[in-house]
C-alpha cells in the first residue's frame, strides 16, 4: 500500500482541531496539503454535539468566536443574540460545523478524512507515518494532536460497578430516556453533573438523583454580564497558591464589583502563574485548593442551576459527600456504599453516571493512538499526570524529553503546561500560534526564494 504524502495532519476534529484548521486555512499558501482526521464531522466535538435545549454554554457569546482575528464572528453568525447571552451548545455546535465546512470548501488542498488515526510513528526525515482504523496510511511532514477530552477515569471504582449494565462511564453518551422514575447515582457534582440533572429534567424524569463527590461542592452561578477586573490594579501576590488565595481574599474585602469579576481577573494570568509555580506548589494547589477554585471559576448557567435547585427543593436531588467504597448488585439495581470521615450510607439505584471529569492521566487512557504513541516513545506524561509533556511552542516532548520539531499538541493535552487550556479563547489563541509554527518553514522558504 502506498503512503499518501501530506504537509499537515490534524488528528481530532473537535473545537481544538477545527480551530487549527481554520487558522491554517486562512494563512497557508496554496497547495499546503492538510488533512483533518476524525470519525465525526468537524466542528462540534463531544461537548457541543448534544441536541438539547437544556445544555447551555457557560461562556457568553462575545467570548466564543472561533476566528482569531474576528472577535465578533460568532455574534454576527447568530444575528439575533446579545453579546452576553448563554446559548445552547447545539447552536454553538452548528456554528462550529458551518464555519469549518466553509473553510474546507474554500481550500481544495484541505480535506476531512472520516476515520480515526490509531498509530503514529516517527520517520527518519522527522515526519510521521499515520495509520487509520481502516488501514489507510499517510506520511505527514507535521502533525497536530487535538484529541479533546478523554472519558472520565474509572480505575477508582469497584469492578462490580463498571460491569453493571446501568453504569455509564461517559456522561456524553448517555441515553437518559430509560431512567424514567428510578434512582440515579451521579458521581461528581460540578458542571457535567449539573448538565445531567438538567437533561433528566428536560426528559420529564421523575426519580431521584444522588450526587456523590469527595467535597460535595456545587458550582456557583454564572452572570455573563460580568467582566473581569484589571488584575494590575488588584495587587495580587501570585508567588504561591496560598499567597494568591490570601491576596484574593484581601482584595475581596475592598473590591467594589461582583466577586465573579475578581475571579475572572485571574484567568488571563493563569498560564503565567501556573508556569511560575514549582511542581511542589502545583501539587499543593491540586490537593488543597483546586476543588474550591473550580466551583468559582467554572460556573453554571442560571437556567441550568434553576433546574437543579427546583429538583433539590422537591427532594429529588440529594448531595452526598464521600467516596464509593463498595457496590452490591441487587437484581436490576445496585446498593452503592458511600462513606466519608463523618458518615457511611447505602444508596439504592438503578443507574450510575460517571461525571468526575475527563481523564487526564494518559497512562490510563483507552485509546489506540495514545497507547501506540506511548509505546513508540512519542509521548510522555507531564510530571503531575495532567496531560502530556510539551514545551511553550506547543511541541510535544518524546519519551527521552526531547522536543519534536514537527509534532504539536493543543487543548486538554497541554493542561500540565498551562492549566487553563480548554476555554474557547485559549484554544483559538493557541490554534493561531500553532498555525504560525506549522507555516514557519514555508515562510522562511518564501523569504529565501
Amino acid at each position: 500500500m502506498t503512503d499518501t504524502p501530506i504537509d499537515a495532519a490534524i488528528i481530532g476534529a473537535g473545537v481544538a482541531g477545527s480551530a487549527v484548521t481554520l487558522a491554517l486555512a486562512a494563512r497557508a499558501p496554496a497547495g499546503f496539503r492538510t488533512l483533518i482526521f476524525d470519525r465525526a464531522e468537524p466542528g462540534p466535538g463531544t461537548a457541543y454535539a448534544p441536541q438539547s435545549a437544556s445544555l447551555l454554554l457557560n461562556g457568553p457569546v462575545r467570548a466564543m468566536s472561533m476566528m482569531p482575528d474576528d472577535e465578533r464572528h460568532f455574534e454576527r453568525w447568530l444575528v439575533d443574540e446579545p453579546s452576553d447571552a448563554l446559548i445552547c451548545r447545539a447552536r454553538y455546535g452548528a456554528y462550529a460545523r458551518a464555519t469549518v465546512a466553509s473553510a474546507l470548501a474554500s481550500r481544495a488542498d484541505f480535506r476531512h478524512v472520516r476515520d480515526e488515526v490509531v498509530d503514529l510513528q516517527r520517520r527518519d526525515d522527522n515526519g510521521y507515518a499515520l495509520t487509520t482504523h481502516r488501514g489507510e496510511r499517510f506520511v505527514a511532514r507535521k502533525v497536530v494532536l487535538a484529541l479533546g477530552n478523554f472519558a472520565p477515569a474509572s480505575h477508582f471504582l469497584p469492578e462490580t460497578l463498571q460491569k453493571f449494565p446501568g453504569y455509564f462511564g461517559d456522561p456524553w453518551r448517555v441515553d437518559v430516556a430509560p431512567f424514567e422514575n428510578r434512582d440515579v447515582v451521579v458521581i461528581g457534582s460540578r458542571l457535567t453533573a449539573m448538565d445531567v440533572v438538567a437533561l433528566l429534567d428536560e426528559r420529564a424524569f421523575r426519580g431521584r438523583v444522588h450526587l456523590v463527590s469527595r467535597h460535595a461542592l456545587i458550582p456557583r452561578v454564572e452572570d455573563p454580564r460580568v467582566r473581569g477586573a484589571d488584575p494590575a490594579k488588584l495587587g495580587l501576590d501570585t508567588s504561591t497558591p496560598y499567597a494568591l488565595l490570601r491576596s484574593m481574599r484581601r482584595a475581596a474585602e475592598t473590591f467594589p464589583g461582583d466577586w465573579r469579576s475578581l475571579v475572572d481577573s485571574v484567568r488571563p494570568m493563569t498560564p503565567a502563574i501556573w508556569a511560575s509555580w514549582s511542581d511542589r506548589e502545583r501539587k499543593r494547589f491540586l490537593r488543597h485548593a483546586q476543588a474550591m477554585w473550580a466551583v468559582h471559576r467554572y460556573r453554571v448557567p442560571a437556567a441550568t442551576f434553576a433546574a437543579f435547585a427546583r429538583l433539590q427543593h422537591e427532594g429529588r436531588v440529594l448531595n452526598h459527600r464521600g467516596r464509593i467504597r463498595r457496590v452490591t448488585v441487587r437484581d436490576s439495581e445496585l446498593d452503592v456504599d458511600v462513606s466519608s470521615a463523618a458518615v457511611s450510607q447505602t444508596i439504592r439505584a438503578a443507574y450510575v453516571v460517571n461525571c468526575t471529569g475527563p481523564s487526564c492521566d494518559i497512562r490510563r487512557v483507552d485509546r489506540p493512538l495514545v497507547r501506540n504513541a506511548l509505546s513508540n516513545g512519542l509521548l510522555r506524561a507531564d510530571s503531575l499526570h495532567l496531560g502530556i509533556d510539551a514545551n511553550e511552542e506547543y511541541r510535544i516532548l518524546d519519551a527521552s524529553g526531547r522536543a519534536q520539531s514537527n509534532l504539536f499538541g493543543i487543548g486538554p493535552l497541554l493542561r500540565g503546561l498551562w492549566y487553563e487550556t480548554t476555554a474557547i479563547p485559549e484554544i483559538v489563541k493557541h490554534a493561531s500560534s500553532i498555525a504560525a509554527e506549522l507555516l514557519r518553514e514555508e515562510s522562511n522558504m518564501a523569504v529565501a526564494g
